[in-house]
């Protein structure tokens, strides 16, 4: 019998893309090197999509880690530009970890007072491995904060090479801070911590008319971090969202007057968008019948 060439990676020893696929990823994955890599690996993604940061954040996260972010080193190597110098120092090649951490542009914004990693060095050879040092020496509030600004430091950086603007190191860092503590406190339950209970109105939601928008308000208070979390949904008759207003405030008094600054803020945001053919819902009993009934409110919270 002849010889003949036959393709060993496969059953039928005929070659197939999906066999060299497999094959290239294996290849792949020894040169990696596996060792414990697959409990690593769970670890590394089971913490990152375990954070309570918005999805778009951990989607961000996502491919940083798996090297797609279209930075200009990546677009350069695809040949979609041709120049992959850094647009925020015009100094060194625009990879995923200097644009994040190594450019003195991210310097300056990981060296401000409130940066959970002020100190850090930025002796990191790539972004997986710096962010595999970040989960294994910060704690889950602090983790949230890094992932929200290196997230304003990928939007800054698209906002400079779209849009030509630029955002100073201090508004970005305490907006992601903001940002963070705003997420953190719509994730917890409601009510758990209110400085007092009130009495609550159980309500069904119901479509308004047709020719009106409903508006849901709630409040929640947290005593312990001293927040308070007002929440605004505009929706039509269809049940389609039209508006959301998710604000963290600093505690008041009571979980009465946080009920109240919850309506009284869905009110203003009405009238700020000349919203008039409207129905306001709410489930605190005092701030409904305060709004119902016209009578005089003697109590000390009026």
């Amino acid at each position: 019998m002849d010889d003949k060439i036959i393709w060993g990676l496969s059953e039928k020893g005929i070659f197939t893309v999906k066999s060299a696929y497999h094959a290239d990823l294996g290849i792949k994955n020894q040169n990696m090197g596996e060792t414990s890599s697959g409990d690593q690996s769970k670890g590394l993604w089971g913490r990152l999509w375990r954070l309570t940061s918005l999805g778009k954040v951990k989607l961000f996260l996502w491919k940083a880690l798996n090297g797609i972010l279209p930075t200009r080193s990546i677009l350069f190597k695809r040949r979609v530009i041709d120049n992959s110098t850094c647009p925020m120092c015009s100094r060194e090649e625009e990879t995923d970890i200097h644009v994040l951490w190594d450019c003195p542009a991210a310097v300056d914004v990981w060296g401000e007072d409130c940066s959970p990693v002020r100190k850090w060095g930025r002796n990191f050879g790539d972004f997986t491995t710096l962010w595999s040092e970040l989960q294994s020496k910060l704690e889950e509030g602090k983790l949230h904060i890094v992932a929200e600004v290196l997230y304003g430091l990928w939007r800054r950086r698209n906002a400079m090479v779209f849009e030509g603007k630029f955002k100073g190191p201090c508004v970005l860092i305490q907006q992601a801070v903001r940002d963070a503590e705003a997420v953190t406190l719509a994730h917890e339950k409601p009510r758990e911590n209110r400085t007092r209970p009130v009495e609550t109105v159980r309500t069904v939601w119901k479509p308004p008319s047709q020719d009106y928008l409903k508006v849901n308000v709630d409040a929640a208070v947290d005593s312990k971090r001293g927040k308070v979390g007002i929440g605004i949904v505009v929706r039509d008759f269809r049940g389609e969202v039209h508006v959301i207003v998710a604000a963290p405030r600093q505690l008041t008094r009571n979980a009465s007057v946080a009920e109240s600054l919850a309506m009284l803020r869905a009110i203003l945001l009405c009238s700020e968008l000349g919203l008039t053919r409207v129905q306001l819902e709410g489930d605190a009993k005092v701030v409904v019948e305060a709004i119902n009934f016209r009578s005089f409110n003697t109590s000390w919270d009026g």
